[in-house]
Order: C-alpha cells, then sequence, then structure tokens
C-alpha cells in the first residue's frame, strides 16, 4: 500500500545512517544514529498515518 517503503529490515534505517554519515565526513556515533533513527521513524509515522481517501487504496479479494 505504501509505495515509498523499500524495506521493512530492522537494520534499514541504521544503515542509511551509517551511509549518510560517510558521505557526510563525519562519524556515524550513536548519538548519530539515534538522531536518524528519529528523522526515519517522524517521516514514517506522518505518511503512513490515515487520510481521507486513503481506504480506497485498499484492495480486497483475489
Amino acid at each position: 500500500m505504501y509505495d515509498w517503503v523499500a524495506s521493512v529490515d530492522s537494520m534499514a534505517a541504521d544503515f542509511a545512517a551509517r551511509v549518510k554519515a560517510r558521505k557526510a565526513g563525519v562519524s556515524n556515533t550513536i548519538a548519530h544514529r539515534i538522531r536518524e533513527l528519529d528523522r526515519w521513524m517522524e517521516s514514517a509515522t506522518r505518511r503512513a498515518s490515515p487520510a481521507a481517501g486513503d481506504q480506497f487504496r485498499l484492495r480486497f479479494g483475489g
């Protein structure tokens, strides 16, 4: 139902934090990883929250 979901792997956010830290040239500290996971969770929660019309995106039956 969510086309923006690429993975539900528990380490996906951690991997993304590691890549982002490397690209930015900063250490991938626990604090950095927590900030990235918090940012991801806030975004995911906002995007997954029901909105008017969402029920029409659900598919029922075979």
